[in-house]
């Protein structure tokens, strides 16, 4: 039972971090989905303003109905997909 708890705690976490303002999202990067595991399991967001991380920067979505595909990477072509997130110490 105290493992279901645990996760249910985690997943609550997680889900909660989405609404974390930038500077306090950069210093809890492992809270957010990476970049490959969006890919590998074929995710599409409903919403702009999904954080995941990218290597050692968070991103976060900037459209509706963005599919992680593969196609469009993060601080390369991806620019009009993703958005970097800039912490105010960088």
């Amino acid at each position: 039972m105290k493992a279901e708890y645990f996760k249910a705690i985690c997943q609550m976490a997680v889900h909660g971090a989405q609404n974390l303002p930038d500077e306090t999202a950069a210093s809890v990067p492992e809270l957010y989905p990476s970049y490959e595991w969006l890919v590998e399991n074929n995710v599409r967001v409903k919403k702009a303003q999904i954080i995941f991380r990218y290597g050692d920067k968070l991103y976060r979505t900037v459209k509706n109905n963005t599919k992680f595909d593969g196609k469009n990477i993060p601080g390369e072509d991806g620019g009009k997909y993703f958005q970097e997130i800039i912490s105010e110490g960088e």
